[in-house]
């Protein structure tokens, strides 16, 4: 996803009260802090959250713009008998929640599974359209997977002028000689 302009927090806050906001700028794996583990099961930790402040990031912003929350960072997959084991002591799977403070000073889930990242250094996004209030933007990232986040930003994905396209115009053309046994491949248009 190519995109217009990001912003990155100017405040974010782990568990403890910390400030990890430097640990969050680069994808360099220094990450925001080290969930409290449930040593019982690997992959799992105590509900932790992180709370991400973007002050006022684009003011002026239309309302209903795109804008997608981008987090890179790494996940401690349970193992499937560990997943069995922690589903017998009421422990369940919960994927990243991410809540907004709306303008009356309240916590409101936007999106209540964002999911977690695929393995080892992996970004995902999270479309938050429509989901923010204009201005002050504060979000607050819950799980109780053992996730370590590396990078956040909030960006506003590129949009192409009217008339832009960026699909490849493939069409398919006869192949001659050695290659002729496959027929027909695709080729790009004039290659």
């Amino acid at each position: 996803m190519a995109v217009a302009d990001r912003a990155f927090p100017v405040r974010a806050v782990t568990p403890s009260g910390e400030d990890c906001r430097d640990r969050l700028l680069e994808a360099d794996r220094r990450y925001a802090y080290a969930p409290p583990l449930d040593r019982r099961f690997i992959g799992f930790c105590e509900p932790h959250t992180l709370e991400l402040d973007f002050g006022d990031p684009w003011p002026g912003r239309p309302a209903g713009e795109r804008v997608v929350l981008f987090l890179h960072g790494c996940i401690e997959y349970p193992y499937s008998q560990t997943v069995y084991a922690a589903g017998q002591a009421a422990v369940a799977w919960e994927p990243i929640r991410v809540e907004g403070l709306d303008t009356q000073g309240n916590w409101q889930t936007l999106v209540a599974d964002a999911g977690a990242p695929g393995g080892m250094g992996r970004m995902i996004t999270v479309d938050l359209t429509g989901k923010l209030p204009i201005g002050a933007v504060r979000l607050r990232l819950t799980t109780n997977l053992e996730i370590y986040y590396d990078q956040a930003f909030l960006g506003r994905p590129l949009v192409e002028p009217p008339g832009a396209s960026t699909a490849c115009p493939w069409q398919p053309r006869r192949c001659d000689g050695w290659a002729s046994r496959a027929r027909w491949r695709r080729t790009a248009v004039g290659r």
